[in-house]
């Protein structure tokens, strides 16, 4: 259980610090897998729960640490209108955006869609899977999304954007009964050249987008997305199983562990060091990934109610 939790957390790394990456640098090839990414890794680590126990288990673990950041972050546009007695702008550019959320988020609170979906994600997931739906009824959940994207939908919280959530969340689930030990290197082999294959097709012509729920051509990202996705769990998983680089494997697992934390507060860093300091974007890198991981070591190690809060577990 350690060795398949110690490459999860590689894989959780290698995810977060891309997601840091192509928000800093926007490289394209990135937003093909690492949203989808982390939708796999929930449907790969989800178990069944009753219902009830489930949403207020996750209502806290998710939503806490959302409102939390949220609501601090949303403090120096609420200052800055306040300042000017401009209340109509509060309404409309904070208290709104925040009633609202998902795409109405913007700048440092930008990526805080992705916990609203994945929360949404999780829940209705432990419901249908109890429903023990057959295939024609994931083809149909595929449908909605790509109707979604069609008529260009905005709901609250990007809800809009669940049903390809849950595509690439039941992808991970029944990847489950995949033996990584087995296959390793075949697969990884088969699998990473399936995927540059796609990525040249995908960024030549394809459009994706999931924050905005714009999918491009149909199936092939989705396809794309998850053998990168089996790639990289391969590529975590022979990582575990090698006597080198240990440190390596010790750092991208703390990183991993970290998240969350580095989800929340990345933009936060980015955008700040970007506007007042004139520096190398590597270092904005750097710093966008080493002072939220930092923030996670501290308050995991203070007491329960700054846990509670701000990771959202005591």
């Amino acid at each position: 259980m350690k060795e398949k939790l110690l490459w999860i957390d590689i894989v959780k790394g290698i995810g977060i610090i891309s997601v840091v990456v192509g928000h800093i640098f926007y490289t394209p090839y990135i937003y093909a897998f690492h949203m989808p990414l982390f939708f796999i890794i929930g449907g790969f680590l989800f178990s069944q729960k009753e219902i009830r126990f489930y949403f207020k288990s996750k209502l806290r673990h998710l939503l806490l640490p959302y409102l939390t950041f949220l609501l601090i972050f949303s403090v120096p546009d609420t200052l800055k209108y306040l300042s000017i007695n401009n209340y109509e702008a509060i309404y409309h550019g904070v208290i709104n955006n925040l009633l609202w959320g998902g795409e109405k988020l913007h700048g440092i609170k930008g990526v805080f869609w992705f916990v609203t979906v994945f929360f949404c994600t999780q829940q209705v997931f432990n419901f249908i899977i109890q429903l023990r739906m057959r295939k024609r009824y994931w083809m149909l959940i595929l449908l909605i999304a790509y109707l979604i994207d069609y008529f260009d939908l905005s709901l609250p919280f990007n809800i809009q954007v669940v049903p390809m959530a849950l595509i690439f969340f039941g992808i991970g689930f029944y990847l489950k009964r995949f033996q990584i030990n087995n296959y390793s290197s075949n697969l990884f082999i088969l699998s990473s050249l399936l995927f540059l294959f796609l990525m040249i097709y995908f960024c030549v012509y394809v459009s994706w987008n999931m924050k905005h729920a714009q999918y491009g051509l149909p199936i092939v990202p989705i396809i794309t997305a998850t053998f990168f996705c089996i790639s990289l769990a391969i590529l975590s998983y022979r990582l575990t199983i090698i006597n080198k680089w240990e440190g390596v494997k010790k750092h991208l697992s703390q990183i991993g562990t970290a998240s969350m934390s580095i989800m929340f507060i990345h933009q936060f860093v980015h955008f700040f060091m970007a506007r007042y300091l004139d520096i190398n974007p590597f270092l904005i890198l750097f710093f966008s990934i080493y002072i939220p991981f930092v923030f996670h070591v501290i308050i995991s190690k203070t007491n329960p109610f700054l846990r509670l809060v701000f990771l959202g577990y005591k």
